[in-house]
């Protein structure tokens, strides 16, 4: 059986042209809801709100509300800076490392771009 817009046309039923429909955009007070006080990801709360992903980043942008970043905080920032220098200091810095479960290379990094002295 043929259901092209042609046929359609000749039954007499609506043809749908053109891009599809974006749907409903997420109300403020249900963005607001799933995504800042359940702290949702953008799927998640899509998926709670019965909408796509990109109805909410849509509605996200709508309202003025501002979407968290996709990166996470590093393992090293739960460490004061000053207690990772004295680590350091006495253990060294690959045992340092291997302590707080990081690669050396990375203790280092995170201690130059946290204000480490040369």
């Amino acid at each position: 059986m043929t259901t092209g817009p042609a046929y359609l046309r000749a039954v007499g039923k609506k043809v749908k042209r053109g891009r599809p429909s974006i749907g409903e955009t997420p109300s403020r007070a249900e963005l607001v809801d799933a995504y800042q006080r359940q702290g949702l990801s953008i799927r998640a709360a899509a998926e709670v709100l019965g909408v796509s992903k990109d109805a909410v980043q849509r509605g996200l942008a709508e309202h003025g509300i501002k979407a968290r970043g996709t990166s996470r905080p590093s393992r090293l920032a739960v460490y004061r800076l000053a207690d990772l220098r004295r680590r350091i200091r006495r253990d060294g810095l690959r045992a340092t490392a291997r302590a707080v479960d990081v690669d050396p290379a990375t203790l280092l990094e995170y201690l130059r771009r946290h204000g480490r002295k040369k």
